[in-house]
């Protein structure tokens, strides 16, 4: 299979997840943009699966797969793309969290930690809500 029909692939999987996925989570109105990054991405944690580039203000978000995400299982893959989504409701909270400047609770890393926390909660309730 030829990279181009790979990635034709990967994206018409990850646009039914967005397109299943954001009805679900309250982002009907958010224009959803989904891409394959061809290169790995890895974060103190290890691989990136996938990421989520949300924008509250004009309900927009980019949600990126990238190769690891493929080592997945199909019901982890989609897991990880409603943990993305769910980036698009906390993003507000990030935002907020960033305006406040650095000090000894809201430090960079702090942050992310609690972002990333609440992200994945939303994703939970979600994912686990009855379909």
């Amino acid at each position: 299979m030829s990279e181009k029909s790979v990635k034709k692939q990967a994206l018409g999987e990850l646009n039914r997840l967005l397109k299943r996925w954001a009805p679900k989570m309250g982002l009907s109105e958010w224009g959803l943009t989904g891409l394959i990054s061809c290169e790995d991405r890895k974060n103190s944690e290890g691989d990136v699966y996938a990421s989520c580039c949300a924008d509250p203000v004009y309900l927009n978000a980019k949600v990126t797969i990238y190769p690891a995400w493929w080592r997945l299982s199909i019901k982890k893959r989609e897991a990880a793309i409603v943990h993305e989504l769910a980036h698009c409701i906390s993003q507000e909270a990030w935002d907020a969290l960033a305006s406040q400047g650095e000090n000894r609770y809201f430090n960079p890393i702090a942050r992310a930690e609690i972002i990333e926390r609440l992200t994945q909660r939303i994703a939970n309730i979600a994912f686990r809500a009855p379909q």
